[in-house]
């Protein structure tokens, strides 16, 4: 669960350290409690989504587990001993062929929170791109300008 501000900026500092161990651009991205969104550009033709999926979860899962052992290990044992962060499944992914289909993507995303009743605006969200795109400022996350459309580049 990404419910605290604390697992946040876990999965943000995992995000960048993936980014640089595979090949791709973040377009956007909304980090929700319970979920994540994230348009990613590949800028290599051997980026595998799975295996980049696999690897932020397992080190987001990785981190979790062991923060909550060494402060809090009751939770674990609450659950048994098995520590389960993440649903199953390997998430949804398509591909996106179109610059008016990021471009809507990308608002999609950026609603997440609004529809959620989280913020009134989805550039008043901290863990999203939406500010960013707004004109506002930087979000945690730095967003890939080149990889834009020409038309989002602005």
């Amino acid at each position: 669960m990404l419910n605290s501000v604390r697992a946040k900026t876990v999965f943000v500092k995992i995000l960048e350290e993936v980014r640089t161990r595979y090949q791709f651009s973040l377009v956007g991205y909304v980090l929700m409690p319970e979920h994540v969104h994230l348009l990613i550009w590949p800028t290599s033709l051997n980026l595998e989504v799975s295996d980049f999926l696999s690897s932020i979860k397992q080190s987001v899962a990785k981190r979790a587990r062991n923060y909550l052992l060494k402060n809090n290990p009751s939770v674990i044992e609450r659950l048994g001993g098995h520590f389960h962060f993440w649903q199953d499944g390997p998430g949804y992914d398509r591909n996106i062929e179109s610059d008016a289909v990021v471009w809507h993507e990308i608002q999609y995303i950026h609603m997440n929170p609004v529809r959620r009743g989280l913020c009134q605006r989805s550039e008043e969200w901290r863990w999203s791109s939406a500010a960013f795109y707004a004109g506002i400022k930087d979000p945690p996350v730095a967003i890939d300008r080149q990889s834009l459309p020409a038309d989002l580049r602005k």
